[in-house]
């Protein structure tokens, strides 16, 4: 999955260095944000659904009672990647500050939930602190890109 995210990245850090026109940046980004959630999302649906197989065959019947983790583990692994194209797309466009601020906010929420939802809730908490940390940061990207567009803060940086 990784592999993938790599390619996407590479491919949206050339659209801010051959690319002027916001248009073909815009469109790019989102086509190259399609081909990876069509590769990515049924794996990740598979895995998410198959959660208690995988463990059994992959590692032994000892590890089933871990399902639920996994299955988390596994939602986080996709937003994670999600964050990074969208991080990626950030940083192409000249907007650096956009994709920090949100590591920083879901950094913060991470320890905080981590703690709070491990001790309610053992390692199934600590797997969902990190998949909400990955949340707000999706969620602050986005939030700040809708509200001013991120070409517009690279023109004016200049």
């Amino acid at each position: 999955m990784s592999c993938r995210f790599l390619l996407a990245g590479f491919q949206l850090s050339l659209i801010g260095r051959f690319w002027v026109s916001p248009e073909e940046r815009y469109a790019v980004f989102w086509r190259v944000v399609g081909l990876t959630a069509a590769l990515v999302l049924p794996l990740a649906a598979l895995a998410t659904i198959w959660a208690p197989t995988i463990l059994r065959v992959w590692i032994s019947g000892d590890f089933q009672a871990g399902d639920t983790v996994l299955r988390i583990a596994v939602l986080a692994v996709l937003a994670n990647g999600v964050t990074s194209i969208l991080a990626v797309a950030c940083d192409s466009a000249g907007a650096p500050s956009v994709p920090a601020l949100a590591t920083l906010c879901a950094g913060l929420a991470n320890v905080i939930l981590a703690f709070a939802l491990t001790h309610l809730f053992g390692i199934n908490g600590a797997a969902a602190a990190l998949m909400i940390a990955f949340g707000i940061s999706i969620a602050v990207i986005a939030a700040l890109w809708s509200q001013q567009p991120i070409d517009a803060r690279r023109t004016n940086a200049q």
